[in-house]
């Protein structure tokens, strides 16, 4: 059983992720990438034979995409990441 799994951002460590993925990791496919930097997002998606999407949100709702790695920059993260504060 094959894995399907789309990226969001592709900057060095998300590019790094996919590429991971396509060589090393078994029973993983990258299937879809997006980037706010299409052209980015294009040259990576076409090393691995994935497709580009234009937003995260059309990624995670795609029907060949059964896993997401959010690989944003730091800057594009919620404020407090989501977690509550510590004790």
């Amino acid at each position: 059983m094959s894995v399907r799994v789309g990226v969001i951002g592709v900057g060095v460590m998300g590019a790094d992720h996919v590429r991971t993925l396509h060589t090393v990791v078994s029973g993983a496919t990258v299937t879809a990438v997006t980037d706010f930097d299409a052209g980015r997002a294009a040259t990576v998606a076409e090393e691995v034979g994935a497709r580009t999407v234009a937003s995260a949100e059309e990624l995670i709702a795609a029907p060949d995409v059964d896993a997401v790695i959010i690989a944003s920059h730091d800057s594009a993260h919620a404020a407090g990441g989501g977690l509550p504060d510590a004790p």
